[in-house]
């Protein structure tokens, strides 16, 4: 491991051809634009490499805003390119922690610089020998900055949570309808409550502009009755600035200024800051995977766990009531959570001019079922159109009337037994034939196997009979299970009529209270099929 800081008489290198590279890093982009340690970490590093006699071009300085715990750093991944491509023979750092802050990483990139040849020089690094006992005190170095990092975000994690539990409210996003008043060391007119130099906090003030806006989006949702949708859209023709217009800082946009969408409206709709309720610590971020580096979406805490702050109240709470009541309406009855909310599946709808099934499509008026074929067939026009409401009343309303009447459907069970009746006979006779058929085959069967067993006929020809036997043996037990197939159906309508009489009995007093799924399974008990003119 080539690491090594400066000496206390360092001697120029002989070839000044040599090349450098220089990295410096912070965690945040507040101390990157405001310049707290990267001017210094620059000028010390380029210093101590004129030192040294190497040469460092402004291309090959490299500088991160981003934290010490990754190394998916823009600036960092070109750095690495250079030392894999062997374009440096140094590079220069001011601090070990600047280049990683997780020992794993320091080993990692060390190793990565040294079977490159690329000397490693860190500016604040005792000396400049390799042997074991330096390796030891670099490896050291690298633990304490790594269990540094995590005493900050212990620290950082503390000292958020006791300002939330002081009632300061910790977000880097005002909600829309307030504005973040900052404390002086004199009481706030607002909340009574004074901060420090030292001790930076705030609360919540309303802007009465801002709050006007909020109660109109409830008004709109709750007494007008529009959709989110409705309302992003009349906000966006009104060209009023949406919560992201009013930040200086943020992610790259996805919407013009002025454009407002759904989650928008949403999130004004569904957040309990405006009934003077704000909670901290409703989410914890989660351990990256170590396989993949990636982070998995944050874990949501209980409620108990959640710290109340107070803020002051815009929206009242019956009126936040009745919009959260109208969101839970509004998914009950939008389009995909209906996709299935209609009575004749399983293609129970066939269309009256062409047969086939008609499916049920969505709209405004509660549905329509639409002829699946195409709207001519054999030069006559389909219907191609029926309305879900009417339609689905009518089938159900004819269906509760049959139930009523069980002796309908047993005429119509005794009408299908004397039609079937008398086919019992023809049924016995043909099964009678084809039993004596199926004899016949394994005779000539029998007597072909004979003959090549006598060498009469050779094999190739044994063959052929065998399969033409096969083939007729596999066409007379097919008819034989049709013919099954038909005996036990005369024999299930004996059985059905029985049931029937007692199912409608025990439900024609509870028709009216049957729920779309109970419906549905009546309709497919009795194999219901609905044929519209």
């Amino acid at each position: 491991m080539l690491v090594s800081s400066v000496p206390d008489n360092p001697a120029p290198r002989q070839s000044l051809d040599q090349c450098a590279a220089i990295y410096a890093r912070v965690s945040t982009k507040d101390q990157a634009d405001n310049g707290y340690s990267l001017p210094k970490q620059v000028q010390t590093c380029l210093k101590l490499a004129h030192q040294e006699g190497y040469t460092v071009p402004d291309t090959h300085i490299f500088v991160d805003d981003y934290t010490g715990t990754s190394l998916n750093r823009p600036q960092f991944t070109k750095l690495r390119g250079l030392v894999r491509q062997r374009l440096v023979q140094a590079v220069f750092v001011f601090d070990l922690d600047r280049l990683s802050r997780k020992l794993a990483h320091q080993l990692l990139l060390s190793e990565e610089f040294e079977q490159a040849d690329v000397a490693l020089r860190i500016v604040t690094m005792p000396d400049r020998a390799t042997t074991p006992e330096a390796h030891m005190l670099v490896n050291m170095r690298g633990v304490f900055a790594e269990y540094e990092r995590y005493k900050i975000l212990e620290r950082t994690r503390d000292g958020l949570y006791g300002r939330a539990n002081e009632g300061f409210p910790i977000s880097n996003t005002v909600p829309l309808g307030y504005r973040f008043l900052r404390h002086g060391e004199e009481k706030c007119p607002a909340c009574g409550k004074s901060g420090t130099k030292k001790k930076k906090s705030g609360c919540y003030v309303i802007d009465e502009e801002e709050a006007a806006l909020v109660r109109r989006i409830f008004t709109m949702y709750v007494e007008g009755g529009h959709a989110m949708l409705a309302i992003a859209k009349q906000l966006t023709l009104e060209c009023l600035p949406t919560p992201r217009d009013r930040r200086e800082k943020g992610p790259q946009r996805k919407y013009r200024p002025g454009v407002w969408h759904s989650p928008m409206i949403q999130r004004v709709l569904t957040s309990e800051t405006y009934v003077g309720r704000m909670y901290y610590g409703k989410r914890e971020n989660l351990p990256k995977n170590p396989d993949t580096g990636k982070r998995p979406p944050c874990r949501r805490r209980p409620k108990e766990e959640w710290v109340l702050i107070q803020v002051p109240m815009i929206i009242e709470e019956a009126t936040f009531a009745d919009a959260q009541v109208q969101a839970e309406r509004n998914a009950q009855n939008s389009r995909r959570n209906r996709k299935n909310d209609y009575l004749l599946i399983n293609a129970r709808l066939r269309c009256g001019q062409c047969t086939r099934a008609m499916r049920w499509v969505f709209n405004q008026k509660g549905g329509a079922y639409c002829c699946t074929g195409h709207r001519y067939l054999n030069e006559t026009p389909c219907r191609g159109r029926v309305s879900a409401t009417t339609l689905e009343e009518h089938v159900w309303q004819r269906f509760v009337y049959t139930l009523r009447h069980p002796e309908i459907i047993a005429a119509q069970l005794e009408d299908l037994k004397q039609a079937t009746g008398s086919q019992q006979n023809d049924q016995r006779r043909d099964r009678r034939g084809f039993e004596a058929q199926l004899a016949r085959c394994a005779h000539d069967l029998k007597k072909w196997e004979d003959a090549y067993e006598e060498d009469v006929i050779t094999l190739m020809d044994f063959k052929e009979k065998k399969a033409m036997i096969d083939a007729r043996r596999a066409s007379i037990e097919q008819e034989l299970t049709k013919l099954g197939e038909q005996q036990r159906h005369l024999e299930y309508i004996d059985v059905k009529r029985i049931e029937i009489a007692d199912y409608c009995q025990r439900v024609s007093s509870r028709l009216k209270k049957y729920s779309r799924d109970e419906k549905r399974e009546a309709l497919e008990m009795f194999d219901i099929r609905r044929y519209p003119e």
